[in-house]
């Protein structure tokens, strides 16, 4: 039985831009709040749509229009005492634990989760969809994304960090015995998705004109 699972990650808050530790209930920023209104999706209708309890996952669901039930298990990454802060606020609070944070940014942040420990909760949720047939969207974070790429093929926690997933990227993942990566991808520049639709506004104003 074929599984079909994309996973796009939720469009851009303020402490993304600037570089931090996005809070559980941080919205989305204008600009983020403007690309993801503009959004489109690719391939076949979904059977399932699922998404982030985070408040940033769930506007980005809202603004493409997307009914999309909540899954605790698809949560961003737990930053613990420095969720809602910007890397300079932690930098002159607490330099030396910031410094050994970026050098192997796996470990926990104070009283936060580790990759690791996202990497089981995630692949535990991956498991249990393993093997259904069915068609599914999750709208999520780049963490999430990296512990569902470590998880399913089966590669080291620190290797799936290089993997850069920006807001709005997606990732397609199918099972059919295992789990395959079938593409990664960043999200189309809002300028070039707007010259589609102008595009497509222009060929269709032509074929009235011609009747």
């Amino acid at each position: 039985m074929a599984t079909r699972l994309t996973f796009l990650c939720a469009s851009a808050t303020a402490t993304n831009r600037i570089g931090g530790f996005p809070a559980f209930d941080e919205p989305l920023d204008q600009a983020g709040a403007r690309k993801a209104k503009d959004y489109r999706l690719r391939g076949p209708s979904p059977g399932l749509i699922l998404t982030s309890p985070n408040r940033a996952a769930i506007e980005t669901a809202a603004a493409i229009g997307l009914d999309a039930a909540i899954e605790p298990c698809l949560a961003d990454l737990g930053f613990g005492d420095w969720s809602g802060r910007t890397l300079a606020d932690v930098e002159a609070l607490k330099p030396a634990a910031l410094s050994q944070w970026l050098s192997d940014p796996t470990r926990a942040t104070p009283g936060g989760e580790a990759m690791a420990d996202l990497v089981i909760r995630v692949g535990a949720w991956l498991d249990r969809h393993a093997g259904r047939e069915q068609t599914l969207l999750v709208i999520s974070h780049a963490a999430v994304i990296r512990a569902a790429i470590a998880h399913s093929l089966s590669i080291p926690v620190a290797s799936a960090m290089f993997f850069d997933i920006a807001p709005l990227g997606s990732l397609e993942l199918s099972f059919n015995g295992r789990w395959r990566l079938q593409e990664l991808r960043r999200a189309a520049p809002a300028h070039l998705a707007t010259a589609v639709r102008r595009s497509r506004a222009d060929l269709a104003a032509d074929i009235s004109d011609h009747r």
